[in-house]
């Protein structure tokens, strides 16, 4: 039975089934068909991993039981930083459990992610909680993670390959989303920018930091004889379900910077050098920089989305006032562009400017 065999039966009615069976370790498997072709087929296909040693039976699950099991296995808090942890849980609950839980594992197809794809990007009105629409970064995001899923179960004996190769990933257009301030909107800003939003929203401006950067700078990173600001950690805080904290544990913790290179030095311009001095010499001269009375961290989104949005409103008000062309849609991510712009604008090397914003390439 070096190829396997097909027995052939007929049945009550007069029709014809075909029973494969190849032997594995010593025991019988047995298919049945309806037509002596597919049996020849599968044949054709399996007996020749039998002789090889490579044949091995597809275990069943459907993709909730995988996923979950995936989970334990391979989503583990202590190896990924705490943001990426919880985008892959978030990924998992919201889009891909969702939309394939009651999927056979061996069932997920091209066809099957394709519409998984068509489902996001124009969002489902049908489904129970309905579903907005969500970009083309987000849904590379899903199927990145799908794929990782996906290949995981082919080595462990759900699939036989990944359908994943079939898929096309929508392409993201190169958007201009980044906003670059002018001087003069730089300036109504700051008119109405009160303490301490216009320190902070100086030194997110004149430093480039990333938002997380700025909130966990600590008074031991600056070195003032050499005019410079080490960027060595970054806040993070620990909302949502997917966050294993420790009874009694602060909700908030400091991570690694995004990347290698983000770990830098920046160098301190004069003027914010003045007012970051200034604060200090009053101040305990250790701890972080921008903290709440009791010396805990600050919610970014509270400063972000309270204070500056109002005194984004307030300047904007008083630019449509004076007659002048509205400053639009800004977000605090857009003075770490700013940052950039203006250092090009200055002649800048563009590799200096690049280690100073801590970007991995140009």
């Amino acid at each position: 039975m070096a190829r396997g065999a097909i027995v052939t039966r007929t049945m009550k009615g007069g029709d014809k089934r075909y029973n494969t069976v190849i032997r594995i370790n010593g025991r019988q498997r047995w298919m049945t068909f309806s037509k002596k072709r597919e049996a020849e087929d599968y044949l054709d296909k399996h007996s020749t991993d039998v002789r090889d040693g490579t044949y091995r039976e597809i275990q069943k699950a459907n993709f909730r039981e995988y996923a979950a099991l995936w989970r334990q296995m391979h989503l583990i808090p202590e190896i990924f930083k705490p943001s990426t942890y919880n985008s892959y849980c978030c990924i998992l609950d919201r889009h891909l459990v969702p939309a394939l839980g009651p999927c056979p594992m061996t069932a997920i197809t091209a066809q099957e992610v394709n519409g998984l794809i068509a489902k996001l990007l124009k969002g489902d009105r049908k489904a129970e909680k309905a579903r907005k629409p969500v970009s083309k970064k987000t849904v590379r995001n899903v199927l990145n993670l799908l794929s990782e899923i996906l290949n995981a179960a082919r080595a462990e004996g759900y699939l036989k390959m990944s359908p994943m190769a079939d898929v096309e990933k929508p392409k993201i257009e190169r958007e201009k989303k980044g906003k670059a301030l002018k001087p003069d909107e730089i300036q109504a800003i700051l008119d109405h920018c009160g303490d301490p939003l216009r320190l902070m929203f100086l030194t997110a401006l004149l430093t480039g930091m990333r938002r997380g950067e700025m909130f966990g700078l600590w008074w031991e990173d600056f070195d003032w004889d050499r005019n410079l600001v080490r960027v060595q950690r970054a806040l993070y805080w620990q909302d949502g379900k997917n966050h294993q904290k420790a009874p009694g544990a602060t909700p908030w913790i400091y991570v690694t910077p995004k990347s290698e290179k983000s770990s830098r030095e920046i160098d301190l311009s004069p003027a914010l050098r003045k007012e970051l001095l200034a604060l200090y010499m009053k101040g305990s001269k250790t701890g972080l920089v921008f903290r709440t009375s009791n010396g805990t961290p600050l919610r970014p989104n509270n400063i972000t989305r309270r204070s500056f949005r109002n005194a984004l409103r307030d300047a904007e008000a008083a630019r449509a006032k004076a007659k002048l062309p509205a400053i639009g849609t800004l977000r605090w991510h857009d003075l770490r562009h700013t940052f950039g712009s203006i250092k090009i604008e200055q002649g800048e090397n563009i590799y200096y400017v690049q280690r100073q914003m801590g970007h991995s390439s140009i």
